[in-house]
């Protein structure tokens, strides 16, 4: 069965993996060695590094206790992401917010909020406005009178 490459899980799966190799690579442990120290099968830990599953968040967790780095380490995250991605959460909040009190795009298109624009309510009906032209068509054109 092959993956949809768009998923994000699946981005998730090949970092992991990705991470993991590395810092193997540069320990110079063999896989096999790393296998039998966290009680997994060869061919297991080859799928987790490969990118075609994803270990459990025990398995993950005995990587990491085995290489001696974070869980953060291995998955690619660090205090910079982690508060990036805080502020995105917030951001969001933040908007469902406005969106439920009536305010923000969707609500002006939808005609339930009240747009200001310089301070002034745009639905402000005490302002003179032009009238609205005509959508029945066009006018028809009176003949010219002859003159005698």
């Amino acid at each position: 069965m092959q993956r949809d490459k768009s998923s994000q899980n699946y981005h998730l799966v090949r970092f992991f993996g990705r991470n993991v190799r590395a810092i193997i690579k540069e320990r110079r442990m063999p896989q096999r060695a790393l296998a039998e120290a966290i009680g997994e099968k060869y061919t297991t830990l080859n799928h987790w590094l490969t990118g075609a599953a994803m270990p459990s968040a025990v398995g993950a967790v005995k990587i990491a206790d085995c290489l001696r780095v974070s869980l953060d380490d291995l998955h690619g995250r660090d205090a910079g992401t982690a508060e990036r991605l805080r502020q995105i959460c917030d951001y969001a909040e933040r908007i469902k917010e406005l969106a439920q009190h009536g305010h923000g795009p969707r609500a002006e298109r939808a005609g339930r909020a009240t747009p200001t624009v310089n301070g002034v309510d745009s639905k402000d009906t005490s302002r003179k406005k032009k009238p609205a032209k005509s959508t029945t068509g066009k006018k028809k054109k009176t003949p010219a009178k002859k003159k005698p």
